[in-house]
């Protein structure tokens, strides 16, 4: 135990994996909330030393959806123009540097959960590309494959 959570440890494949099975819920109303709270948990269990791995699921009052949750983890999605010496404007869309995975390193992963999306469940499984600690393949495979 640490504190008012309770780690399950399994054993997949060979792989060592350490699971956060039960701790207080957040209601999140607002991508900002939903932000800090990713933050707060790669700060929390960053010192235990393993890959971290913090879910969300959606509250069904909640004005947030899965396109929301892309951006607060890599960063807004925006388009950016340049002028080039010619004259010409150029322009594409890309993400901005304000992602939660570029401020967490210690945040190995993030899943987003809508249970009450139609015609079925959503889940979204995102491995963060500057991550500290890897959680095996197989383990991300197999939560993303889960059928709900």
């Amino acid at each position: 135990r640490i504190g008012a959570a309770t780690l399950e440890v399994l054993d997949i494949g060979g792989a060592r994996v350490d699971v956060l099975t039960s701790e207080a819920v957040h209601i999140v109303e607002t991508p900002a909330k939903l932000a800090e709270n990713f933050e707060e948990k790669a700060k929390k269990y960053a010192p235990l030393g393993h890959p971290v791995l913090a879910a969300a699921v959606k509250h069904y009052r909640a004005e947030i959806n899965v396109t929301d949750v892309e951006d607060i983890l890599f960063g807004e999605l925006a388009y950016v123009s340049r002028q080039t010496m010619s004259g010409e404007i150029i322009g594409r869309t890309e993400r901005l540097p304000d992602g939660v995975f570029a401020a967490q390193p210690e945040l190995s992963a993030a899943i987003w959960l809508e249970p009450y999306r139609l015609p079925q469940p959503l889940l979204a499984v995102w491995e963060n590309p500057a991550r500290c600690n890897r959680i095996p393949d197989q383990v991300l495979t197999r939560i993303a494959e889960t059928i709900l």
